[in-house]
């Protein structure tokens, strides 16, 4: 006879004093995994169809992270002072960013079918580029100045930037390629 473990949970405990490149491969479970006190030098996640809750920290040097999306949602939270170099693949679950005071965050970012949310903090300089045109909604907030329409009549397409953002000591930079998922910055 076979045993089917169907509520099969994993608690793994990592040392907060190796730096370590951490690669996740989430599969069709839950993952939760709170990094905060974690030295990443990289961090990769494959996600599944399950959802992906991650705390992301601030470390001495920062770090590149690779997020491959899938068909589960993310909800993201980035300790406040990270520097973070993404490239995310949003796939077809929705994604949830809240983006910590004094951070620096660059972030080429392709979209999918599903929903894209990115919270900024207020004291940050904030530029976004949106370099085609998909056929979900786009919305940046009605306090950024478009600073470039990149030669298309489309009001989608373009570079806006928060004010003060050539001056600001913290910047979060994001470029995304929309499909047929929705982009929101609040």
């Amino acid at each position: 006879d076979s045993v089917l473990i169907s509520d099969a949970m994993w608690e793994i405990g990592l040392s907060p004093d190796v730096p370590m490149d951490l690669f996740v491969d989430v599969g069709s479970g839950s993952a939760a995994l709170n990094l905060m006190y974690l030295e990443l030098t990289s961090f990769e996640i494959d996600g599944g169809s399950g959802s992906s809750i991650l705390e992301l920290p601030a470390t001495a040097s920062g770090f590149a992270a690779v997020i491959d999306g899938g068909s589960g949602s993310f909800d993201i939270e980035i300790e406040d002072g990270a520097k973070i170099n993404f490239v995310i693949d949003i796939g077809s679950g929705s994604f949830d960013i809240v983006i910590g005071d004094g951070a620096n965050i660059e972030a080429q970012i392709d979209g999918g079918s599903g929903s894209l949310t990115i919270d900024v903090p207020h004291n940050i300089g904030v530029r976004v580029v949106i370099r085609d045109s998909g056929s979900g909604s786009v919305h940046v907030p009605g306090t950024y100045t478009l600073v470039d329409d990149l030669g298309d009549d489309d009001r989608d397409i373009g570079i806006w930037e928060s004010d003060g953002y050539n001056d600001a000591l913290h910047r979060v930079e994001i470029t995304f390629d929309p499909s047929s998922g929705s982009f929101r910055l609040r």
